[in-house]
């Protein structure tokens, strides 16, 4: 919870902006290699683009999917309205 409470950086540069998703990339990579078991959590580069998840939200998610099991995932995949009402 720590995290969330320090999370005051600005994030409206498009260059921070461009790091941010570049890091959502890399980390979903790794994170979430199997897609189509996490439609959900694939879709948050779309959800960013239409302006649905900001970019603190995104700079928050960066921070807590590496950290996240497989059983977490696939929680937070199948509540995902939840999990970004939270975020």
């Amino acid at each position: 919870m720590g995290f969330i409470m320090q999370n005051d950086d600005d994030v409206s540069a498009p260059a921070v902006q461009r790091v941010l998703r570049e890091t959502f990339e890399t980390v979903a990579n790794e994170t979430i290699a199997r897609a189509s078991l996490f439609p959900n959590f694939s879709s948050i580069p779309q959800l960013v683009e239409r302006k649905s998840v900001t970019y603190k939200e995104l700079a928050l998610i960066n921070d807590l999917m590496p950290n996240l099991s497989d059983d977490g995932l696939i929680k937070l995949e199948g509540d995902f309205k939840v999990f970004l009402e939270v975020i």
